[in-house]
């Protein structure tokens, strides 16, 4: 029963840090009100920064290993384990809408 609230809590403290990050340094990249105005810089500055939150992240499940009450493993994977599937939503939901311009074929 340990593990499994590790786990429970792991998923939930990573996602909810995963959809802040979402919401906070990718959203706006994602959605943009003017496209032409997106540069480079910003692109790899959001990447570094979403870097830095998942690396704080886990430093911060590191530094409470010896407060929290279950398994410090279950608990750190289940946490990289949803920040890396927040992300992989994240990019999910801008991929599955087709591109402006796009026509999609039939084939048979």
């Amino acid at each position: 029963m340990e593990y499994v609230l590790a786990v429970l809590a792991g998923i939930v403290f990573g996602g909810i840090v995963g959809v802040c990050k979402y919401l906070f340094i990718w959203k706006g990249l994602l959605h943009p009100k003017n496209p032409d105005a997106l540069t480079n810089r910003q692109t790899y500055g959001r990447i570094f920064i979403s870097y830095l939150v998942n690396v704080a992240t886990l430093l911060t499940v590191y530094f409470v290993r010896n407060i929290i009450p279950f398994d410090f493993v279950a608990f750190a994977i289940a946490t990289a384990f949803a920040l890396s599937l927040a992300g992989r939503g994240a990019s999910f939901r801008k991929s599955s809408k087709p591109a402006d311009g796009y026509e999609e074929t039939k084939e048979m």
